[in-house]
């Protein structure tokens, strides 16, 4: 064989084998080679609890990895108890093969690679696996206990779990899949309000939150279910502890106020006796404002005030949710919307430092007071508004001390002036002039006083009280056309005879001389009124009846007396009883408590009548004038509904048009303009 084709033949094979090892580290040994996969950094396996009992079971994306081989195994004996190759996914579920004591789950990356001509892929396991060993006891929460607390806005939550869990919180009502809290010992607190990480929940509002727990140990972290939720509302953070406060405002007003408790409406309620049936003011939602402000109540009158908290569903004898303690109110004088009079022509000024006249306010003339500021009352006056000095108007004490007195003002419907017992034609159960709009009613009474006495007569009146008494006021301002009429009918009947079938019981005839016969019978001079109201002239009738001017014309004299709980005390005489009996040096008790009371007060009385006392003090002072003619309520009243117009005989216009100093008002129901 010829030298070269000896070395052709063994270039050939040479070539054979180096493209034979070529092929097979390329075909074979390469494939396999790169077939590498693995783990790397974090590698903690997560475990999920399903609803069905299942695991999910989540582990990191491997490197270079086609496909896991997921195993379990028993790690007494290392016996694969369930194996599964799992492509194109980083999770699988179990169902019931953690449930069975301690257990060892190993997860193996695995890299696919193929030879040529081969039909299939083939597998390279990677040596390492990720391997965790436990008992897999899923975590659970038992025995929530939520405890809203009303008191801090706060909810206590206890739960029952294993010592290694952790809890977390959820609000399900906001984004449920991520936990708003976490906690550990199996208690927290949520806070809410102002600066909290919740507000408290509106009216209608639902809170739902949620909680599950979660076990870390080396190597995983196993989580468990989520709880049902559990719902928070606006008055889970509410009590049932209600307290109601109440503070005053001018002219009576009283504003009451109370925390926000359970329940869905509040009922304000007041009575006017501790035996007396609670009456219902107001119902106030839930989610209203918690305020009741009264009207202006009646001047020294008591009431008393609750709230009460109720459901919808409630039946009215059911216990309410919340009620507050009793307040009871004692209110005191009422300037503001008591009616007024001048009793002389007075200035009207634009403000109370009189700086500027407005015109004049007729003597006797009736006004509604809206304010007073610096001894000044506000009126409405003409078309606006304007001040009047204190000092000289009366005020109407039925309106101004209310139940603080009574008054039975008997001239206005049926006068009580007597000489002892006998009537005074003319007089006696009549209407005395100038009495004429007094009356408004039954048991209603115009009952003017000169606004610096009816001050003191409110002083005088609370030490009554005090003792158990009341003062009760037969008669007050006088008009001095009253005062002359009164005295010239007095006067008159008194100079008249008493006829001899009248005359008292303890009269006796002066003795006589007796006459010698022939000389005519000493005749004895007529036993007269005057001379039986006069205690044979030790007084005159103007210790009982003034001839001109009196205290009474002033508006600041009183004819009064005292009652207590059983009626009117017992005194020497009736009221208005014109004549010596009623001297004070014939008081009784009763009538020298009634004179403590009085002059304790700073009023003087008169020697002939017990029940008449007068404020010397303030009358000098200010020179106050007498009033000729009576008054009448005509005038525009207001309060807090609008503004009224009183009639002269104490009514008002409703549901009507009038015309008013010559504009045309509407009424309405209850008397009030219609704007």
């Amino acid at each position: 064989m010829k030298k070269q084709t000896v070395i052709l033949i063994v270039v050939l094979l040479a070539a054979v084998l180096i493209g034979g090892a070529v092929f097979g580290i390329v075909g074979f040994w390469l494939p396999y080679h790169r077939a590498v996969s693995g783990f790397a950094g974090d590698c903690n396996i997560t475990l999920h609890q399903q609803e069905d009992g299942s695991v999910l079971i989540q582990w990191p994306e491997g490197n270079n990895a086609d496909q896991y081989l997921f195993k379990i195994l028993d790690p007494v004996n290392g016996e694969t108890e369930y194996s599964q190759y799992i492509s194109g996914q980083t999770s699988h579920t179990v169902n019931g093969l953690l449930a069975e004591g301690e257990r060892t789950i190993s997860i193996q990356t695995a890299a696919e690679y193929r030879f040529p001509f081969a039909k299939a892929s083939r597998l390279r396991l990677s040596e390492d696996a990720i391997q965790i060993t436990d008992t897999f006891t899923p975590p659970e929460i038992r025995d929530i206990q939520w405890v809203p607390d009303p008191d801090t806005d706060e909810v206590s939550v206890t739960l029952t779990m294993d010592e290694r869990c952790v809890a977390r919180l959820y609000q399900v009502s906001g984004s449920p899949d991520t936990p708003v809290d976490s906690f550990t010992g199996g208690h927290t607190v949520l806070q809410f309000g102002e600066g909290q990480k919740w507000r408290v929940p509106a009216y209608g509002e639902t809170y739902r939150f949620a909680f599950d727990a979660y076990r870390q140990a080396e190597g995983y972290t196993y989580y468990g279910l989520m709880t049902d939720p559990v719902t928070l509302v606006r008055e889970d953070l509410l009590g049932t502890v209600l307290q109601l406060n109440a503070t005053g405002a001018k002219n009576n007003q009283h504003t009451f106020t109370w925390n926000e408790t359970k329940g869905d409406y509040y009922l304000v309620q007041q009575r006017e006796a501790e035996d007396a049936q609670w009456q219902t003011l107001m119902q106030i939602p839930a989610d209203g404002d918690r305020t009741y402000i009264t009207s202006s109540l009646d001047p020294y009158s008591y009431q008393q005030y609750r709230v009460i908290a109720r459901r919808e569903q409630d039946a009215q004898d059911q216990e309410p949710v919340a009620q507050s303690e009793t307040i009871a109110v004692q209110t005191g004088s009422a300037v503001i919307y008591s009616t007024v009079w001048p009793i002389q022509d007075l200035e009207v000024y634009a403000d109370p430092q009189r700086s500027e006249s407005l015109g004049t306010a007729e003597a006797g003339e009736a006004y509604c007071v809206l304010d007073l500021d610096n001894g000044m009352f506000y009126v409405r006056y003409q078309d606006g508004y304007g001040y009047l000095d204190s000092n000289y108007c009366m005020i109407n004490l039925s309106e101004f001390l209310g139940s603080l007195c009574l008054y039975d003002i008997t001239n206005s419907y049926d006068s009580l002036y007597k000489i002892h017992e006998y009537d005074i034609p003319t007089v006696t159960g009549e209407v005395i002039i100038g009495y004429e709009k007094i009356r408004l009613g039954a048991d209603s009474y115009l009952v003017p006083l000169l606004y610096p006495t009816a001050l003191k007569l409110e002083q005088a009146a609370l030490t009554a009280a005090e003792d158990g008494y009341t003062l009760k006021i037969y008669d007050s301002f006088r008009p001095q056309a009253a005062t002359y009429a009164l005295y010239e009918q007095a006067y008159e009947f008194s100079q008249e005879a008493i006829p001899e079938d009248e005359l008292p019981e303890d009269y006796t005839p002066p003795e006589t001389e007796p006459t010698e016969p022939g000389e005519p019978e000493e005749t004895l001079p007529p036993y007269t009124y005057e001379l039986y109201m006069t205690d044979n002239g030790r007084y005159t009738l103007n210790y009982f009846l003034a001839k001109g001017r009196s205290r009474h014309n002033q508006g600041v004299a009183m004819d009064m007396t005292l009652v207590d709980s059983s009626g009117e005390l017992q005194m020497q005489t009736d009221m208005h009883d014109l004549s010596w009996y009623s001297e004070t040096k014939q008081n009784r008790n009763n009538a020298n408590t009634l004179a403590k009371i009085m002059k304790g007060a700073g009023f003087a009385g008169l020697v002939s009548e017990w029940w008449h006392f007068q404020d010397d003090e303030n009358v000098n002072a200010l020179n106050v004038p007498a009033l000729w003619n009576g008054v009448t309520p005509e005038c525009w009243m207001a309060d807090e509904n609008g503004w009224r117009y009183r009639r002269a005989n104490g009514t008002y216009y409703t549901d009507c048009t009038a015309s008013i100093d010559g504009v045309e008002y509407r009424f309405d129901e209850s008397g009030y303009v219609i704007d």
